[in-house]
């Protein structure tokens, strides 16, 4: 006699005897499977359930998350039957057909598909929380637009336009168009529900018929709501109005920013508008909160020796730290972590961004004023004037930026910078190549940290596994440990059964020595710089990646897919 599923859970140490009688109570309430009830609670993986299922009914278990299902098989089965029964067709092979069920044995279903398929039925047994979960992926709900952005729930959201928004009596119809109900509603709910989960960007896409909104989160778009075309151009336009841009300039990209506060908390938003096919297509970018205070170092991810190098480097008196990586990468954040750090009475601080994406105490910020006539390098110069001790500079991809940025650094200031750059040492010559003279590079520079964002795995439902040898060997040699094991997380309820939470810093760190110094000055290639700092140890961003992999921060597929 087989034995039962809660005997075999225990046989096997998979849970606790009270986590088993938590499970066991909760399933008597509700009705619902008991395995489910484990599963969703993260008391047990998807994968472990499933290989108790097998033994149990001496029948082969399958791991549906990890099973692409041609479209064609699918549809050999009835969506309303899948669902009624939990059951769904895998693979077909010859002339039988393989069937994923929660129960094997039911031989009634078993007979209804052999009939409706005319095939030989091969089932499989899985967990009935893995069926719901990729029915629910190969049958998403079709809801409202409405509903799925939930109009009526507006709770309190406050928008602060910046000063100075400019608006003719010319546009009054369009903006008349741009701020009835429906467009404010749809705008606000959007950036609602952005915050909710924790999104870095939103996306409006206009399309044919429909403009699609998209959310970026843990550093992937997922779609959030499909309204009708015919809001398309007024939902660009409520952004425009809101980012202080020029609604009627529709062929050319624009940017602008405004604030947002909801629930006692502010965040700055980027708005960047592009002309498409379709018509005009905008992009949200949501910086961090403006209290900072827990923006520290020591949370951004850099192992514990390069923290403690970095926290040595940022107490020199002068010098330039360029911090580099491609967009959303994390550069911002590294560079207010570092102003958190550095902040004190008796130094004076001061950060300079078109726009300032966030509010720091203790600082003074400042931000160009074009309309005034002040632009960012002339700006620049004249704070430069200003007796500052730590100087906060936004992007200095622009030649003249960059010089005033290094002639800052020469003096009495430490200057730390963002760059647009993906290479590290490939910095250096990029920024010879701009007409910094080399010895004013070799005076200035004081590190280069390059860096990437990664998704950081769910610890409550983490579990470590045993790497094939070719992957075990390249972590051997990133790692030095002798028997590295890798992290996956099977999803539980704590992540939205994504596996993953929040994002990580990937980093390198480069401290240019007397030789690298040396180098510089002498015009040496990339080649040659890259061959000079891994003999002082510089360590790659793949490199510090495998280490965070090994140790249970991300996956190894996470760091080989960094760029």
């Amino acid at each position: 006699m087989a034995k039962k599923i809660g005997e075999l859970l225990l046989e096997y140490k998979l849970v606790a005897d009270d986590q088993l009688a938590e499970a066991v109570a909760e399933q008597k309430k509700s009705g619902e499977r008991l395995g489910s009830v484990l599963i969703r609670k993260g008391y047990v993986t998807v994968e472990d359930f499933e290989y108790l299922l097998s033994r149990q009914q001496s029948v082969p278990a399958i791991s549906l998350q990890k099973y692409a299902i041609a479209p064609e098989t699918v549809n050999l089965v009835p969506e309303k039957f899948m669902k009624k029964n939990f059951v769904l067709p895998i693979e077909v092979h010859e002339k039988t057909l393989t069937v994923a069920m929660a129960n094997p044995h039911d031989y009634r279903v078993i007979d209804e598909l052999r009939f409706m398929t005319g095939l030989r039925i091969a089932p499989v047994v899985t967990s009935m929380f893995g069926i719901k979960r990729k029915l629910r992926d190969l049958f998403p709900a079709t809801t409202k637009w409405e509903e799925a952005l939930d109009l009526k729930a507006q709770r309190d959201l406050e928008i602060i336009s910046p000063q100075g928004a400019v608006v003719e009596e010319n546009l009054e119809e369009v903006i008349e168009s741009a701020s009835e109900a429906p467009i404010v509603k749809i705008i606000n709910s959007v950036i609602l529900a952005a915050l909710d989960k924790k999104a870095t960007h939103v996306h409006i896409v206009p399309g044919e018929e429909s403009v699609e909104v998209k959310l970026r989160v843990n550093g992937l778009l997922e779609s959030l709501v499909t309204p009708p075309k015919e809001y398309s151009q007024n939902l660009v336009n409520r952004l425009k109005i809101l980012g202080g841009m020029d609604i009627l300039k529709r062929r050319i990209p624009l940017q602008g920013y405004f604030r947002v506060r909801s629930e006692d908390q502010f965040y700055d938003i980027d708005v960047a508008t592009f002309p498409v096919l379709n018509g005009e297509q905008a992009v949200l970018t949501f910086q961090q909160p403006f209290s900072k205070e827990e923006l520290r170092l020591e949370n951004l991810g850099m192992a514990p020796e390069m923290s403690e190098r970095f926290q040595r480097i940022i107490q020199a008196q002068r010098g330039l730290i360029l911090v580099l990586g491609p967009p959303d990468s994390g550069k911002t954040s590294t560079i207010y972590a570092t102003l958190n750090q550095l902040k004190r009475s008796s130094k004076a601080t001061v950060s300079y961004e078109n726009p300032i994406k966030n509010r720091l105490s203790d600082i003074n910020q400042a931000e160009p004023n074009e309309r005034a006539g002040i632009g960012y390098a002339q700006g620049l110069k004249a704070l430069i004037r200003q007796d500052v001790d730590y100087l906060m500079v936004g992007d200095v991809s622009d030649p003249e930026v960059l010089g005033i940025a290094v002639e800052a650094a020469l003096g009495k200031t430490l200057v730390l910078a963002r760059m647009v750059f993906n290479h590290t040492i490939g910095s250096i010559p990029r920024i010879l190549e701009q007409g910094i003279p080399p010895f004013m590079l070799y005076s200035a520079l004081a590190a280069v940290v390059g860096q990437r964002l990664v998704r950081r795995l769910c610890p409550s439902c983490l579990e470590s596994f045993e790497p094939p040898e070719p992957v075990k060997d390249e972590l051997r040699r990133a790692t030095g440990k002798e028997n590295p094991r890798l992290y996956r997380a099977v999803g539980c309820r704590t992540c939205g059964m994504t596996g993953y939470r929040g994002r990580l810093g990937i980093f390198e760190l480069l401290v240019p020595d007397d030789q690298l110094r040396n180098l510089i000055v002498a015009g040496a290639s990339q080649e040659e710089l890259e061959k000079e700092s891994h003999s002082t140890g510089f360590r790659t961003l793949l490199e510090d990646g495998f280490v965070k992999a090994v140790e249970g921060m991300t996956t190894y597929e996470e760091v080989r897919g960094i760029k």
